[in-house]
């Protein structure tokens, strides 16, 4: 289902499946599903709370006034939703079960996010902490200042201040792995980018080196493609083989959708905005704006002369049946 602002500070649910607004009540903001859940403001009281895609109040808030939902930091469906006050202050995590696990420490606490089982908790002096629930214990061999996370838990942490010098953290058993990298990306099944001396690579997780590329800079992995762009400034995919395909009508291209879509944008000062398949297909086009909403109900929102348009996961125009 997609949250659909109606009208200014109203939003409803309509469903692309049955053509229709299931919920019949309107919020003064609601969010996108994960795993079932959303999180919306209640219109009449301004309060938070937690429905089913039936629209049932799952749990409401009082002390805590901001919900994340159930949203992990990839934008996928999380084990836990992070509570935070008005001015961010006081933060806590809600967990599937509906139980508040207060932060061990939230001293100077700067944000907090969820990610699997584990939470990221980032102090105001930048130094971030994961938090293993399962555990009750913080997974720390090293100081880190820098995360890059997956669900797989090989994830990628700076090690320095100056975040010239990543390792790779197995989060499960808290420990640090392979060599120090300039820079350097979690896995996707099996295979990742780091760079080091000048040069990137496409590594396994042996940490070998199996493709070296002269590149001016590259993304990770997301669904098999990499974005990057040449020592000749031209963007376009790189895949798993190291194969570049460029895209050089674009300026910028975001990372492949789990759908084997993405969004490239022809003129970064302008706006002109097309939503592509990986060998540069253009499925929509001319946008001024547009993004994808990774939940239970995948979807592109985008704009075109002031018109708010929506997307299925595939591209195809979604219609909204009359109120």
């Amino acid at each position: 289902m997609i949250p659909v602002e109606i009208a200014r500070r109203q939003y409803r649910y309509f469903s692309a499946h049955t053509n229709s607004w299931p919920i019949e009540e309107t919020f003064r903001f609601a969010g996108c599903f994960y795993g079932g859940v959303a999180c919306v403001t209640d219109r009449i009281s301004g309060k938070e709370r937690l429905i089913d895609t039936s629209g049932v109040t799952l749990h409401e808030f009082t002390e805590f006034l901001s919900c994340s939902g159930f949203v992990d930091a990839d934008n996928r469906a999380g084990r836990y939703s992070v509570l935070s006050d008005d001015l961010r202050s006081k933060f806590c995590i809600l967990d599937r079960d509906l139980k508040l696990k207060p932060l061990p420490s939230a001293n100077a606490v700067s944000n907090v996010y969820s990610l699997g089982n584990f939470v990221v908790v980032q102090f105001a002096s930048g130094e971030l902490e994961v938090l293993n629930w399962e555990h009750n214990k913080l997974i720390n061999p090293v100081a880190i200042f820098g995360l890059r996370a997956n669900r797989l838990g090989n994830w990628t942490v700076a090690t320095s201040k100056s975040l010239d010098q990543w390792r790779y953290l197995d989060v499960n058993a808290g420990v640090l792995l392979g060599p120090v990298y300039d820079n350097a990306y979690p896995f996707e099944n099996g295979l990742s980018i780091a760079s080091h001396a000048m040069k990137w690579h496409i590594i396994d997780s042996a940490f070998r080196n199996l493709v070296t590329l002269e590149m001016d800079s590259l993304e990770p992995f997301s669904n098999g493609f990499a974005v990057g762009v040449t020592l000749e400034d031209e963007i376009g995919l790189l895949d798993r083989t190291g194969d570049f395909l460029p895209l050089s009508a674009y300026s910028t291209i975001e990372a492949v959708k789990r759908t084997g879509l993405t969004i490239a944008n022809r003129d970064a000062m302008n706006w002109s905005i097309d939503i592509i398949r990986t060998n540069g297909e253009i499925l929509a086009s001319g946008m001024d704006t547009a993004s994808f909403l990774d939940n239970d109900f995948p979807f592109f929102v985008a704009t075109r002369n002031d018109r708010e348009l929506y997307l299925d996961s595939d591209a195809r125009p979604i219609e909204l049946a009359t109120i």
